[in-house]
């Protein structure tokens, strides 16, 4: 028999694990070992809404910073004057880095589950390096999935050893 303590877990196990994928700290590193560790869910189900969480968040990234650039732009005076000497330095100073590995470094800014990489950092880099959401996004979403299958097989392998573990 179904109660709603069950139905309530159904609905909210998968809207905590979108909700930390979104994060810029845990991103899916974080989201999928919480979904399967404490929500219970399996490995392919917190990979999942870990996957839709991250990639949200790459749409809210893109979006929000180009609300920036137009908020900025109608009203003239320091904020102007800041991020435009921010995107001008930055996209001088990363131009020729950026030139020689294009896209693919977008990608393994994303893949590598190292700490200040992910989804959020990689978004970061390719808004103020001026490439448009629908260059950006493929390489941005294919290091969410490869960062994501190799944190679900961590996950996955952490969980059997410590299940063979505590058999012993």
């Amino acid at each position: 028999m179904i109660v709603a303590a069950d139905l309530a877990h159904a609905a909210v196990a998968p809207l905590l694990v979108m909700l930390f994928g979104a994060s810029p700290i845990l991103e899916v590193r974080g989201s999928i070992p919480f979904g399967v560790a404490v929500m219970r869910m399996s490995v392919a189900e917190a990979a999942f809404w870990s996957v839709v969480g991250n990639t949200a968040a790459v749409l809210l990234i893109y979006g929000l910073g180009n609300w920036w650039l137009r908020l900025v732009e109608r009203r003239k005076g320091f904020w102007q004057r800041l991020t435009d000497r921010v995107l001008r330095r930055t996209r001088l100073k990363f131009s020729e880095k950026y030139l020689k590995y294009g896209l693919l470094a977008l990608c393994l800014v994303v893949a590598v589950p190292l700490p200040f990489t992910g989804a959020w950092t990689g978004s970061l880099a390719g808004f103020i390096f001026g490439i448009p959401l629908r260059k950006a996004f493929w390489p941005l979403f294919l290091g969410i999935l490869i960062v994501s299958a190799l944190v679900a097989a961590a996950t996955s392998g952490v969980m059997t050893g410590l299940a063979w573990v505590l058999r012993s």
